[in-house]
């Protein structure tokens, strides 16, 4: 399953994690069996208090983030990476601050690893087209368009493809919305 992250990014990812969640059948052996991935469910904005707890009871987690870990990839999850039948479902669903392990009927569902790879490359792609950003105050060019060939200042996006750009005209400064695939940053 191949995830790009375009327009309603974390929205429509999460909403293709869950119905995939819910396409796999496993039978209670291989869900208990050996280390996998599970979603862990968050009671609001307590994500990082329920890693705490993980970090010191020794549990591998997964926590997908953006913005240096401030904003969280799916808000109210995180993955787990555990021994079911060593660690037991009510160690993860009893912790505080947690909602429980998601689960379709009464056994906890793993999530498949290449869905963790796939998670963590969306994240990695949404974080490197966000780096690309041209930041606000940089002197940039019009490289294409009615003024192509004109320099101004940066001064912010103007929805998800326009871009503000000042520009000094007859000692007056202007502000246009351009493309922002016309501008290179000077």
């Amino acid at each position: 399953m191949k995830i790009e992250c375009r327009g309603r990014d974390r929205e429509i990812f999460n909403d293709r994690l869950y119905l995939y969640l819910r396409s796999l059948s496993f039978t209670q052996e291989e869900i208990m069996s050996i280390n996998n991935w599970y979603a862990l469910q968050t009671k609001p904005h307590k994500e990082l208090f329920v890693i705490d707890q993980l970090i010191d009871a020794g549990i591998d987690y997964y926590y997908p983030a953006l913005d240096s870990g401030r904003k969280p990839f799916f808000p109210g999850y995180l993955f787990v990476f555990v021994d079911m039948a060593a660690l037991g479902a009510n160690t993860l669903n009893h912790l505080r601050g947690a909602r429980g392990l998601v689960q379709f009927g009464d056994w906890p569902e793993v999530v498949p690893a290449d869905v963790i790879k796939d998670v963590k490359a969306a994240v990695a792609m949404y974080e490197a087209r966000r780096e690309k950003r041209i930041k606000q105050g940089t002197q940039v060019t019009i490289t294409k368009g009615a003024l192509a060939g004109y320099d101004g200042v940066f001064a912010g996006y103007s929805g998800k493809e326009r871009v503000m750009v000042l520009l000094t005209q007859m000692q007056k400064r202007v502000t246009v919305a351009q493309s922002q695939v016309s501008l290179l940053a000077v």
